[in-house]
């Protein structure tokens, strides 16, 4: 397994990415209101562009089958999103594809990242506390109010 910025040219990867999921991940994870080769094409070409972040984890047949982005890096909340395929939750992929996402939104000198997370999805939610990310609030996915709003702040470091 390892980690990749994904281009433009991965479009069509990612998409099989995101066909190839099961109804338990959809249920909690679907970043885009509509999942198309047009939807992603333009995901990727604003990442390129440096308005996102976008990695994908792939595995040794070259199939990504793990997507964590931050979205709109140069915004006043800058939104994080992660989905694996089912045989890899669960396996600690999630965790090193979220460090390795924040640990790029530092080096970028973002303050605050934000996501939401269905709050019966316990096992990330123990992810992201544990990853500096509080709760701040209750968001709306599926049903009103079914998730948490949770934010990551990030003191700027001073000069010596």
């Amino acid at each position: 397994m390892h980690i990749v910025e994904l281009k433009p040219e991965d479009a069509a990867s990612l998409l099989s990415f995101y066909h190839s999921l099961s109804p338990e991940v959809t249920a909690v994870f679907l970043p885009f209101d509509t999942v198309s080769r047009d939807t992603l094409d333009t995901h990727l070409a604003e990442a390129a562009k440096g308005i996102h972040i976008s990695l994908g984890l792939v595995a040794a047949t070259g199939e990504i089958v793990g997507h964590a982005f931050i979205a709109n890096i140069h915004s006043l909340a800058p939104t994080l999103g992660i989905g694996l395929r089912d045989a890899y939750i669960g396996q600690g992929y999630g965790r090193m594809l979220m460090e390795h996402l924040l640990s790029m939104a530092d080096a970028k000198g973002l303050p605050v990242v934000t996501l939401t997370v269905v709050k019966s999805n316990e096992r990330a939610l123990r992810l992201y506390l544990r990853l500096g990310f509080r709760i701040v609030g209750e968001a709306s996915f599926r049903a009103a109010n079914d998730s948490w709003y949770m934010e990551r702040r990030v003191q700027p470091q001073s000069a010596p």
